[in-house]
């Protein structure tokens, strides 16, 4: 695949705890996850959902009952930069301290957009050697496809996707939130690479320099293993 223009969409670090609290403790952090910043956006369900949005940063904090995700939407020429690993070992230290508690597992997840003038078609051809047979044994013809897989490789278990950008709902949507970015052009030409690298049992970075590293180092991983197909 050509992944000359390809574009991150967005990338998270999700840690998946035990159990989490999501009472008023946890939501009287928001304001240090980044500190010298004005006070960020805030929705909090008690004992369902805290979120924490900074709209002019493009980085959102999702707490639920059993995770938290950090989520930058500020494309690829940001990636793994500050204040990104700030505000997201401010939310898993957070965590911790609040519901004196440990991670059992984390994940780095990122979403890239890649051109393609019919996304279908191209997924059709390149990666099903008679496609218009499958759709007859059926009685029909593909309207729509997708390509997915598990990778083991650890100490991760690397869960990859690719679909066409028309079939995937990206915008999370919580009451009263800005909605992150959407592609500058119509989705319809693109097809959505997906993975999410999962370290169960693993222990999330503790510096900002080793977070970035690790996001960097499997990001560069995606491209080069995009570039293969």
């Amino acid at each position: 695949m050509d992944t000359g223009n390809a574009r991150l969409f967005t990338y998270d670090i999700t840690v998946a705890f035990p159990a989490l609290k999501l009472g008023s403790s946890l939501a009287e952090h928001a304001p240090q996850l980044l500190p010298q910043h004005p006070r960020p956006f805030i929705n909090w369900i008690p004992d369902q959902l805290l979120t924490i949005v900074y709209p002019e940063r493009q980085i959102q904090c999702q707490f639920t009952p059993q995770a938290a995700q950090i989520m930058d939407h500020r494309g690829g020429q940001a990636l793994a930069e500050e204040p990104f690993p700030t505000v997201a070992l401010n939310a898993i230290k957070a965590v911790i301290e609040t519901s004196a508690t440990q991670p059992r597992a984390y994940g780095l997840n990122f979403a890239v957009m890649l051109p393609q003038a019919d996304p279908a078609a191209f997924l059709k051809t390149k990666f099903i050697h008679n496609p218009e047979a499958l759709g007859e044994s059926f009685g029909g013809s593909i309207s729509g496809i997708g390509i997915s897989a598990t990778i083991s490789a650890p100490p991760a278990v690397i869960n990859f996707s690719l679909n066409p950008a028309a079939f995937i709902t990206q915008v999370i949507n919580v009451s009263g939130l800005p909605a992150p970015p959407v592609p500058p052009v119509a989705p319809e030409t693109f097809v959505q690479a997906a993975v999410n690298y999962h370290f169960e049992g693993g222990k999330p970075p503790e510096t900002g320099r080793e977070l970035a590293d690790q996001i960097k180092n499997h990001y560069d991983t995606l491209i080069k293993s995009l570039e293969k197909l």
